[in-house]
């Protein structure tokens, strides 16, 4: 047996559990029972896994670690420690698991993830029982929730129809928000109101999507739009800051079934 491949057997959730974790409006992103045994199989000793601890789309980066799996226990995965290494003052914060996943069937390498915290910082971890080699390791709590696709990019744009259902309310604006285009970092925007905004300033806003939970955080204004020789701005680019992890996938996700939905509507 290898000498990696410790661990207890994760359980495969219930029934109950399955049910709660069905998309709103047909989604096919998260995994379905059958779908998510061959998702975690893939989820093993010696697996590379990459850890997005941050999304920082002012910087319009993310923190991404590349590590690989020690261990896959009922309720904890055991990594190396990666490099820039994770320090303790990380412990409980969160973080998103993601890894490739080889379809059985089309042979398609698809990346999926799963949010979870880190648990602990092992100073003098081993291999095994006997190892007098000892490493760090980091551990991270195991997928019981939801498996969602993912993946390691930031930005993808699209221009924003009517029938696309998104709203967008933004501290400061008194009148309703027309959003002109929407990327996971930022919007271009137009509203009542603009004249008395600045390059700069940040604003709180408030994101909303047919199919998925409201997002909010602060917007920063980068740029001012002019029409002609005007005085007055038409619209503001902005870029979402203080975003969490969660959020930006929420938001991710949101703009990835859009761009979808544009690539099949446009003209062959």
């Amino acid at each position: 047996m290898n000498k990696l491949a410790s661990g207890k057997a994760r359980p495969i959730p219930d029934k109950a559990t399955e049910t709660s974790m069905a998309r709103k409006g047909g989604e096919n992103a998260e995994t379905s029972r059958e779908q998510r045994v061959e998702v975690l199989r893939a989820l093993r000793p010696q697996a590379k896994i990459d850890l997005i601890l941050t999304l920082d789309p002012l910087l319009d980066l993310i923190d991404v670690r590349s590590t690989i799996v020690y261990a896959v226990e009922e309720a904890r995965v055991i990594l190396a420690q990666p490099e820039p290494p994770i320090v303790p003052s990380r412990v409980g914060s969160e973080v998103e698991a993601t890894f490739l996943v080889r379809g059985r069937r089309t042979g398609e390498l698809r990346r999926w993830g799963y949010l979870t915290s880190f648990r602990e910082i092992i100073k003098a971890y081993r291999l095994y029982q006997d190892d007098p080699i000892t490493q760090q390791a980091v551990v991270i709590g195991a997928p019981v929730g939801e498996l969602v696709e993912s993946n390691l990019r930031l930005h993808y744009r699209i221009r924003v129809a009517p029938r696309y259902g998104i709203s967008m309310t933004v501290e400061a604006l008194p009148g309703p928000v027309t959003i002109h285009d929407i990327s996971g970092g930022g919007a271009l925007i137009s509203a009542p109101g603009l004249e008395g905004v600045s390059k700069g300033r940040r604003l709180a806003f408030t994101l909303s999507f047919p199919d998925h939970s409201p997002i909010t955080g602060e917007a920063e204004v980068r740029r001012l739009v002019f029409r002609g020789k005007g005085t007055q701005p038409v619209a503001m680019g902005v870029k979402f800051v203080s975003v969490d992890v969660a959020s930006a996938r929420v938001l991710q996700r949101a703009i990835t079934k859009l761009m979808l939905e544009e690539v099949r509507d446009r003209p062959m």
